[in-house]
């Protein structure tokens, strides 16, 4: 992590004004040892809620303790307080932490996190010099060495190190592996590997790391990286026991449970390339997708809540042992899993080796090479990552599919594209985006030649590692041995995506590392307008630049050998008004391939799976399956997915006025003269149930403030309207362009929710609106920004004003759109606390439990389900809201009930009014609401307000959000058929009864309806 500007000033060093903890009574410190030992237990449970009552209790019994201070930084760490994290970290070193190794190891852990690398080091050589042999301190040392771009220092303090007979744990010896290779040692690197190996001979995270790297090697065989697989089998697979009796209904056209297994569900290549290919193939085949994520995505990573969004089950089983991952796997009773870590990091390939479903398949991610797993069925590929003959390399079978093995999804926008810039006046420049550890002594010598024969050229090369000087020193020294001066080469370190996709904006032809080549960065290039040069080699990653140019028709593309390749270079350079045809129509070419035709790939996938599912019901061993051409789009498939091409999706999915409202509401009131308020509100219909109670509020515990009501959506919509006088409704896009009248009259304007376009394209055409615009961002209104229209982006980014209580949507809002607006917070909607529904103890022994909130795919209903599984002989009653949403879903969620639960399952399709709904909420014990995203926020307020027992994923925004409040709510992952304890009851009552309060409510809409 780069190095942070440093924003606050460190706490004085013990010794110039030191603040030593008072002296405290036996008894207090007896409470202290005890609060201490169950807060350090917390924190590593990761049980934010007792951490937070344990902290208040420390600040009330020992508020100048430095272990408080110490944990109070845990706490702003989790509520994302950076400074205050920092700061108080700092504070518990001056107060006398710096004398406990656990206060001081823990202050460096959280500066090392945020970047303040130096002040690690200053601590490392004066307060904690006296523990200047522990590991631990150690590996603080060299992560802050790293941090600051010192490679070369790192790796000379870690070899001194182990050279002076220090027993470094082979943590630390795989780390200076990586530093090795990332200053150009690959040789070295792996070297260091084989010695962790002798400390550690069965971990496969080695071993696994032995491979990735032999793949970059140029001087490496074939053969040589097989005795590798060979010994990695031996050592961590072999011995391992193997499943080999399922019990499976054989019916040929049932839906298939379909497990996928990856590290990069997230803002990853994996990711980027299996995506919308998954999403389609959720959307329109019938089957169960489960999702097992090894590594979490930051919640406003869009394309990590786009995979969440797709899952019929998601489980984050980040940390989890191989034999909890295999025991996961096979609880669920998978038909195909699908591999996509490979031999990368966090894989769980010893789980997958023990053969956790009846088929098995290897697809992207960490895939370089064959898995070299016996249990591993099949391989989806294409015929140019493994063409014939290649097959007595791989254990599994080949299904090539037809057009490339993978589909493409890039961020939401690109940058444009511009002309070649050797038409502008620049030095022609080859480029090349990858990874550093594929550039070697080979790769240079071949671009030293290319650059000695185009007279003038440069050489561009981008990577964050070259941040790094002692990286850039190995780079210069290797071209400047084959004659090549540092004035021909541009190295530039790392950069944000849309930056580094701005780059080829710089670059006329992109030049294709060897032996390994590149994946995602080769697709980047093409649709950036910038045709790839490559020469492939004889593994897999050796051929993905090959794939994908094959796949967007330009095989010319690839050289036969580097004398070709090197032809292929100079015969651009002299063609520039050629390579800038090109140029303007490569992006065109990408979204016309294959690699972009989601549907048919998604197809392609469902035939797949269905043949290699058909041969082991058949009792046929696998067998490679070939595609003479693309598989057939079900004609049922291909109607429905016109059919909703033809929709906005935006008003599909919400209800639209515009799609539904316009033959309802031909009598719409027509507007006054003047706006009948200074405040503006423009409302959508569909969210009625939410917006109806806030006009009725605003109208009545805030009408010193004078507010105007645009209803958009018939006057139906609206039954549940008390008050609203000057309410007035919109139908048709008549009417909606009075709107616009309305905004520049208007004080401020209200807009609660961004669903249609008519109503944000108000603020693109006219720009004077954003500063006074307020928005209230619903979920929907803005998660997996690569899903909406790039105005709707521009839009939210400008938007002067952002309402919401929920720190999350900001944080991701700032994160995925730019978005620059001041934070407000303040409730979007009316949540009160009720004392006629607090809890007043069980009525009788049967658990009544609650699950999800509406039919949309987004509750996860199946994975609430498979949790609630081993509670079926229970005295329980399940119910099951399904009133709005999807009714395909309902229908699914309905018959997976009824088929877990038998007569315990109740769906609940009648809609409520509210009142009805929150004596229906009152009546439950206990409520799993299993959502990723920020979904169903009003319901956990009434339920614990309730004092009813809530159950969330640990990593989702809801979660986050009402635990930094204070709320104690339960982690999904341990779920405990209990009713709330007294205590947590009581603690959840009297927090809704001040945060769920009128005037809470009305204290923060009046900032708001008073700002200038």
């Amino acid at each position: 992590m780069s190095q942070r500007k440093k924003r606050n000033k460190r706490a004085p060093k013990r010794g110039k004004n030191p603040q030593p903890s008072p002296a405290t009574t036996d008894e207090q410190q007896e409470d202290l040892i005890q609060t201490v030992e169950a807060a350090t237990v917390a924190v590593r449970d990761g049980d934010v809620p007792t951490v937070r009552r344990l902290v208040d209790h420390l600040r009330e019994h020992h508020p100048e303790h430095y272990r408080t201070y110490s944990f109070r930084a845990q706490v702003a760490i989790w509520d994302g307080e950076e400074e205050e994290a920092v700061r108080l970290s700092r504070e518990a070193m001056a107060r006398g932490g710096d004398t406990i190794f656990a206060v001081v190891a823990r202050h460096l852990e959280i500066l090392n996190s945020y970047g303040l690398h130096e002040e690690v080091l200053e601590i490392l050589d004066n307060e904690a010099a006296q523990w200047s042999d522990h590991i631990n301190l150690l590996r603080h040392r060299y992560q802050a060495l790293r941090g600051l771009h010192r490679r070369m220092e790192a790796r000379d303090f870690l070899e001194n190190q182990f050279n002076a007979g220090r027993d470094l744990p082979p943590s630390l010896i795989n780390d200076l592996a990586m530093l090795a290779f990332d200053l150009g040692d690959k040789a070295g690197g792996m070297g260091w590997l084989r010695k962790a190996l002798e400390k550690s001979p069965q971990s496969n995270l080695l071993w696994s790391n032995l491979l990735m790297l032999a793949h970059y090697r140029p001087d490496l065989s074939l053969a040589e990286i097989d005795d590798i697989y060979r010994e990695w089998r031996e050592a961590c697979i072999d011995h391992l026991p193997r499943n080999t009796e399922f019990e499976r209904d054989t019916s040929a056209d049932r839906p298939l449970r379909i497990g996928f297994v990856s590290n990069g569900f997230l803002a990853h290549p994996a990711g980027w390339m299996s995506i919308t290919g998954m999403r389609f193939l959720a959307d329109y085949f019938d089957h169960e997708l489960f999702l097992y994520s090894i590594r979490e995505g930051n919640p406003s990573d869009p394309v990590a809540n786009r995979f969440r969004e797709i899952a019929t089950c998601y489980t984050n089983i980040a940390g989890w042992s191989h034999q909890e991952v295999h025991d996961q796997l096979l609880d669920d009773e998978l038909d195909l899993l699908v591999e996509m870590a490979g031999h990368s990091e966090r894989n769980v390939l010893p789980a997958v080796a023990q053969r956790v479903a009846p088929v098995q398949v290897k697809w992207v991610g960490g895939l370089f090479d064959t898995s070299a797993l016996p249990t591993m069925d099949y391989l989806l590929t294409d015929a140019v990552e493994t063409p014939p003959g290649s097959e007595y390399r791989y254990t599994e079978q080949f299904i090539r599919l037809p057009g490339g093995y993978v589909s493409y999804t890039g961020p939401s926008s690109f940058p444009e594209i511009n002309h070649l810039p050797a038409l502008q006046g620049e030095p022609f420049t080859f480029g090349c985006l990858n990874n550093l550890h594929k550039f070697n002594e080979t790769v240079a010598e071949l671009w030293s030649s290319i650059l000695t024969a185009v007279p003038g050229s440069r050489l561009l090369l981008k990577d964050r590692k070259l941040d790094d000087p002692g990286v850039r020193q190995w780079v210069l020294e290797l071209f400047a041995h084959f004659e090549i001066d540092s004035e021909r080469l541009v190295l530039e370190g790392g950069s944000p995506h849309r930056q580094l996709l701005e780059t080829y904006n710089r670059i006329d032809v992109a030049l294709d590392p060897w032996p390994y080549t590149g994946g995602l960065t080769t697709v980047e290039a093409l649709m950036m307008g910038v045709p790839v040069i490559t020469c492939p080699s004889e593994t897999f990653a050796g051929r993905h630049a090959a794939s994908h140019l094959q796949n967007v028709g330009l095989g010319d593309f690839i050289a036969r050998d580097f004398s070709q390749y090197r032809a292929l270079a100079i015969s651009c350079s002299r063609e520039p008004e050629a390579i800038n045809q090109l140029r303007q129509s490569l992006r065109s070419m990408v979204r016309k391939a294959p690699l972009s035709q989601y549907l048919q790939f998604a197809t392609n996938l469902d035939s797949a799976f269905r043949a290699a599912w058909g041969r082991w019901c058949r009792g046929e061993p696998p067998s490679p399956i070939n595609f003479s051409d693309a598989a057939q789009i079900p004609e049922d498939v291909l109607a429905r997915a016109r059919q909703e091409l033809e929709v906005h999706s935006d008003a599909r999915r919400h209800g639209s006025a515009y799609t539904q409202g316009n033959k309802r509401n031909k009598k719409a009131i027509k507007p006054k003269k003047k706006l009948m308020g200074e405040n503006f509100h423009i409302m959508l219909g569909t969210e009625e149930k939410h917006l109806a109670p806030f006009i009725n509020v605003m109208d009545s515990d805030l009408n010193e403030f004078s507010n105007h009501y645009a209803l958009i959506g018939a006057k139906d919509r609206w039954q549940n309207l008390v008050n609203g006088q000057t309410a007035e409704y919109f139908s048709n896009h008549q009417d909606l362009k009075r709107l616009e009248d309305y905004a520049k009259q208007a004080k401020r304007i209200f807009f609660h929710g961004l669903w249609v376009k008519e109503t944000y394209n108000l603020l693109q055409r006219d720009p004077a609106l954003f500063g006074k615009t307020f928005w209230m961002p619903w979920g929907g209104d803005f998660y997996f920004p690569e899903t909406q229209p790039k105005e709707k982006n521009d839009v939210i980014k400008k938007i002067g004003n952002l309402v919401t209580y929920v720190d999350y949507d900001v944080e991701y809002l700032r994160d995925n759109y730019g978005a620059e607006g001041i934070y407000w917070k303040a409730k979007k909607v009316p949540v009160f606390h009720d004392k006629k529904y607090e809890d007043d103890g069980p009525k009788n022994d049967n658990l009544k439990i609650i699950v999800g909130n509406s039919s949309f795919p987004t509750n996860n209903h199946l994975e609430a389900f498979n949790s609630l599984k081993g509670f079926n002989n229970e005295n329980i009653s399940i119910y099951a809201p399904l009133s709005y949403g999807s009714s395909d879903y309902a229908e699914k969620v309905t018959r997976l009930g009824h088929q877990y639960f038998g007569d315990k399952f109740r769906p609940v399709t009648q809609f409520m009014a509210r009142e009805k709904y929150k004596k229906f909420l009152s009546e439950f014990d206990i409520a799993i609401l299993a959502h990723d995203r920020q979904q169903a926020l009003a319901m956990c307020y009434f339920l614990l307000g309730m004092g009813k027992k809530l159950y969330l994923k640990r990593e989702s925004p809801n979660w986050k959000h009402l635990t930094k409040i204070g709320f104690i709510v339960h982690d999904l992952s341990k779920l405990r058929l209990t009713r709330l304890e007294n205590s947590e009851k009581d603690w959840n009552i009297k927090l809704s009864r001040d945060f769920n309060s009128p005037e809470k409510f009305k204290n923060d809409w009046q900032k708001i309806l008073s700002a200038d």
